[in-house]
Order: C-alpha cells, then structure tokens, then sequence
C-alpha cells in the first residue's frame, strides 16, 4: 500500500493546481513513503535475521544508493521536460512548472515497479502457505 499510496501522490502533485490540492497531493504522498523505511528494516530483520546489523545497515545504504542514483535521472528528465517547454513557447516559469509536473508523471512508474514486485513477495507467501519470520535458535540449541 505505500507503493500504491506513494505512486497517487506523486501524480496528484503533478496535475494539483490549486494549494489544497498541492497539501492534499503532498499528504498521500507522505503517507505512502513514510512506511517504505519500517516496513523494509522490519523485512530484513524478520526474513533475513541472521543479516543482524549489517543487514539493516546494507538496507539502509541501498535505499540512500538508489536515491543518488535516481535523482540525477530527474534532473535530466526535469531539464529536458523545460526545454521542450521554452520551445513551445511557454515563458520561463511556465516552463518550469510544466517540466516540473512532466517529470513527476514520469517517475511515477517507480512506486508502480516497487508495488508490483511487493505484490508478487505476497503471493510468493501466500502460495507457500503464509508469511512466517524466520527464527533463530538460541545459542547452544540445536535446530530441530
């Protein structure tokens, strides 16, 4: 639901033109990410406990990652949007705020991927019989 969520406030806030409409945008859009941080470190410290810290901190550093590696792609998208603005005749600040909204319409297919692949991790569970954490044995156990 936080990709799902996420992917509606970012096309919100693209065609939003009004203030409500930009706060109410920016809202969906909140609620939607503010879950992606939790629900992945509870991902990996749930299915891949033996990871420990290293594990959440790789987690961690591929979200940073992905976000350096993402934001350059925007900015591209954002410059090129601009021009084909300016070249249609829109003033500088028209040109902008269109290559602003085009780009988050096209990076919208990001939080699109992101709820396709959690879908398929659901019914990947549910086809084996349901979510289950992985546990640990304690030290000096044997596994039975």
């Amino acid at each position: 639901m936080s990709s799902v969520l996420g992917a509606i406030g970012l096309y919100s806030l693209s065609v939003a033109n009004s203030d409500i409409a930009v706060f109410a945008a920016a809202t969906v859009f909140a609620l939607g990410i503010c879950y992606f941080w939790p629900t992945m470190l509870g991902f990996v410290a749930e299915r891949v406990p033996r990871s420990g810290a290293l594990g959440l901190a790789l987690m961690g550093g591929a979200g940073m990652l992905s976000v350096s590696a993402v934001l350059p792609i925007m900015g591209g998208i954002y410059d090129e949007k601009i021009a084909a603005a300016k070249q249609s005749g829109l003033a500088e600040a028209a040109a902008k705020a269109a290559g602003g909204a085009a780009t988050l319409q096209d990076v919208v297919v990001l939080p699109i991927a992101l709820a396709v692949v959690f879908t398929l991790l659901y019914l990947g569970d549910r086809r084996a019989g349901g979510y289950r954490a992985e546990k640990l044995a304690a030290a000096g156990a044997t596994a039975d």
